[in-house]
Formats: structure tokens, sequence, C-alpha cells
């Protein structure tokens, strides 16, 4: 008997839909071995999954207040930072000798530090992330592949 697909198991097409309907037909497909079953993630990789958009989310967090300092240097006509990195070592710098208004320099202030403390909670997500990662036996597998390798995520 050829396996079904969920779209394939007539339901959908149904005119009334309720669970209590929808129940019989999914029952007679699975007793008869017509059903796919469904892969479930194990704990881990949940546990990983839920890491990885924990980073996302921080990350994104951290470009929104990149971008709110770039937006007042741009209303504060400031130009370019002499440093290639705005927020790099030279950069912050540069960003704390600026002369810029009260409120802009507090937005500014207030980005920087919030930005150490987002590149903080990243580099601790990445070290979490690192750790049950190099556990990995598939993850191991893989690191022997020539030019894989552990890495350090740049993603900002």
């Amino acid at each position: 008997m050829p396996i079904r697909s969920p779209g394939d198991t007539g339901i959908s097409q149904a005119r009334a839909k309720t669970d209590k309907l929808d129940a019989k037909p999914l029952a007679k497909l699975l007793w008869t071995g017509e059903l796919e079953a469904v892969w479930m993630a194990p704990e881990w990789i949940s546990r990983m999954r839920r890491r990885l958009a924990r980073r996302e989310q921080l990350v994104r967090a951290r470009s929104r207040v990149k971008n709110e300092i770039h937006a007042v240097l741009m209303r504060q006509l400031k130009g370019r930072a002499p440093a290639s990195d705005l927020l790099g070592v030279r950069g912050r710098v540069w960003l704390r000798s600026l002369t810029l208004s009260e409120e802009e320099d507090e937005t500014v202030k207030a980005g920087l530090r919030h930005i150490e403390f987002l590149d903080q909670e990243i580099e601790q997500v990445d070290r979490l992330i690192a750790r049950h990662v190099l556990q990995s036996p598939q993850v191991k597998r893989l690191m022997s592949v020539p030019g894989v390798g552990a890495s350090k995520a740049s993603a900002s």
C-alpha cells in the first residue's frame, strides 16, 4: 500500500471540519499503515533551536540599536567615523567624543551601553551553543571535513 502524505488524506477537502469528523479517517489510515509518521525532534535539538532563536533575537536587537546610533549621526550631520568600524574600539571613542545635542548624546550613550550588554549576551549564548554542539558526534564528524570548523559567528 502506498504511504499517504497529510495532503492525500482527503480530510482537507471535507465539507465539515471538526476533530471528531477528522479522527475517523485518520484512524483508518493509521490502522492500515497508510499514514506517514511525523518526525519529532529530540529534546536536545529543541533546546538548540530555542538557543539559536534567542541568539537571533539578540542580534536583531543589537542591529536596531546600531541603526539608531547611525540615525543620530545622520540627523546631526556628523559624517563618517574616522574608524572603519563605528562600533569598534576607535569608533566608540570617536562616538563618545562627539558634541551632540543633549537628547541625541543620551541616545548614543544609552545605545553604546545597550550594545555592550547585547554583545555580552550574544557571547554567552555562543558559548552555550558551542559547548553543546561540540559534544555532538555528528558535528565532530562534520568538522573532520577540510574547511569546516568552529568559527565565531559575526552576524550583526
